[in-house]
């Protein structure tokens, strides 16, 4: 068999020949001709159905979604995952429902387009605290410690467990009764109980007192993860024109030894963190997605206060230590004053470092 590819237009072809050995002679025998040919492009053929989407608008928080027009042999797979007129989803034993859910609502809901939702979310009337809602966000047990091992009470541990697994779900998807005239899907967002979970991640483990709780504030946002808002901006901030701190007092400080502008600005930076000077807006996050759809609920606790702490991250050599040691030494005079109601309590400052730079330390306080 005889292969020929020839190239003589814009159109590749190929042209696929036989040969016949007749009477010790080779014989060409009739050849077939293809030729490829430029494909339309792919066209996306919309499906039609009777199925609408509507969007109905709530007196607070973020609005309900309706689908109407669904059969009535959709209803009836649906109503087999479903109790007490809602679909289970986003649950431990929940992939049927959502297969399910994503069979029949998939489609329409993709197709429908809304804007990006977004607000402050509010407490109901003698509704707990952010974050303090034992349903939608179980505290986790308290904290035990015999010597230097944690203990874990199974007791505790268990009842937390099942509380996580009882957690109400932040999608809820509500089903039409079985008599009614026009069978329909309504799929709500529950801002609520993504926002006590935002907010006990949050204030986990802080001890606030309920003033500070009180003042605590939860954003919510729906819309999906292709969502360009959620691509978000971080500014880091300029050090230029900064205020100089003074020179470290000389009563802790050698008289000849003075700090760079540059390293004044930082110190100075630092007492400011540690007087409580400098506000920062703390915040956690919990989100959950609608299955096979891609919607996204969001929900932002965030609460202000006083940066409690920092990173010193200065480039190498530029003088990270003199710089840890003029902060200890500015406040040294007052620290000294400071009074002392127990053994647990010290004057001093702690440094901790890898045993490779206490000699690295010791000579530069030294100096």
């Amino acid at each position: 068999h005889n292969l020929s590819i020839g190239c003589t237009s814009a159109t590749p072809r190929l042209l696929l020949g036989q040969a016949a050995l007749t009477d010790g002679k080779v014989v060409d025998a009739p050849a077939t001709l293809l030729e490829w040919r430029r494909a339309p492009a792919v066209k996306l053929l919309e499906e039609k159905s009777g199925l609408a989407v509507e969007q109905r608008a709530a007196s607070a928080g973020p609005p309900t979604f309706v689908v109407s027009g669904l059969s009535g042999g959709t209803m009836s797979k649906l109503r087999q995952h479903a109790s007490g007129g809602r679909l289970a989803i986003l649950a431990a034993a929940s992939s049927a429902a959502e297969r399910r859910l994503a069979e029949a609502l998939a489609a329409p809901l993709l197709r429908f387009g809304f804007a990006q939702l977004s607000g402050v979310a509010g407490l109901g009337e003698d509704a707990a605290l952010w974050g303090k809602c034992e349903v939608s966000a179980p505290c986790r047990p308290p904290e035990v410690w015999d010597g230097r091992r944690r203990v874990y009470d199974t007791e505790q541990s268990n009842a937390y467990e099942r509380a996580m697994n009882a957690r109400p779900q932040a999608w809820e998807v509500r089903l039409s009764d079985e008599g009614q005239a026009t069978n329909c899907v309504e799929v709500a967002p529950r801002v609520e109980v993504a926002a006590h979970q935002a907010a006990e991640r949050l204030l986990r483990g802080r001890n606030l007192d309920a003033g500070a709780t009180a003042a605590l504030q939860v954003d919510w946002h729906v819309g999906t993860r292709l969502d360009a808002s959620c691509a978000r901006d971080f500014p880091i901030r300029s050090s230029k024109g900064d205020p100089l701190a003074a020179q470290p007092p000389t009563a802790f400080w050698a008289e000849d030894l003075s700090l760079y502008p540059r390293q004044l600005a930082v110190l100075r930076w630092l007492q400011a963190i540690e007087a409580g000077e400098v506000a920062f807006d703390e915040r956690d996050y919990a989100d959950a997605q609608l299955p096979a759809v891609g919607w996204h609920l969001e929900a932002k606790a965030g609460i202000e206060g006083p940066l409690r702490g920092g990173v010193l991250a200065d480039a190498l050599g530029a003088g990270k230590t003199v710089t840890v040691i003029a902060l200890v030494a500015a406040d040294a005079e007052a620290a000294r004053r400071l009074p002392l109601s127990d053994s647990r309590t010290s004057r001093a400052t702690l440094i901790v470092v890898t045993p490779l730079i206490i000699r690295q330390w010791e000579a530069e306080i030294a100096r």
